[in-house]
């Protein structure tokens, strides 16, 4: 399988009313990833994604659920999208266990892009918890294209 384009995907989640970022804790290896994000049931979230170089979404696909995505930047060198988290209804995780959030990004060229981020999902109000920890700035993919088989693959996850 010979790769075709190499490029970095930014994605970064914070509370929609004020914009502040969310906490992610290190748990070792304890769990199925090292590291955690820690997220509010029934709070809304921003979570934005860009491309360098430019990548064109024409769909996302957030814990199940296809999300409106818009386009905040399409230039020569860049690109990015935001779309709204749904978290309302989502039960609390149990103590001493990890929830998948799984993002699927479809691309211009019939490719798709596939995360994954491990998550903890707190009361709604459980702050104690939910805002310690490290700051959660966004992660990146350093990825590759294989357009013969229509996917994207992840090379490298670095949590900023």
């Amino acid at each position: 399988m010979d790769c075709d384009t190499n490029f970095k995907v930014t994605m970064s989640i914070k509370k929609e009313a004020d914009g502040v970022p969310v906490f992610f804790k290190v748990d070792g290896n304890r769990f199925k990833k090292e590291k955690t994000i820690k997220l509010m049931v029934d709070t809304p979230y921003r979570i934005d994604i860009s491309f360098k170089p430019t990548q064109t979404v024409t769909r996302a696909v957030i814990a199940g659920e296809e999300v409106e995505t818009a386009e905040r930047v399409h230039d020569s060198t860049a690109s990015a999208y935001s779309s709204r988290l749904h978290m309302e209804g989502t039960p609390p995780s149990p103590k001493g266990h990890r929830d998948d959030l799984p993002v699927t990004v479809h691309l211009k060229g019939g490719l798709t892009l596939q995360m994954s981020l491990q998550v903890k999902y707190y009361k709604a109000g459980d702050s104690q918890h939910c805002d310690w920890g490290s700051t959660f700035h966004c992660v990146e993919y350093d990825c590759e294209t294989h357009t013969d088989a229509g996917i994207v693959a992840i090379l490298k996850e670095t949590f900023r």
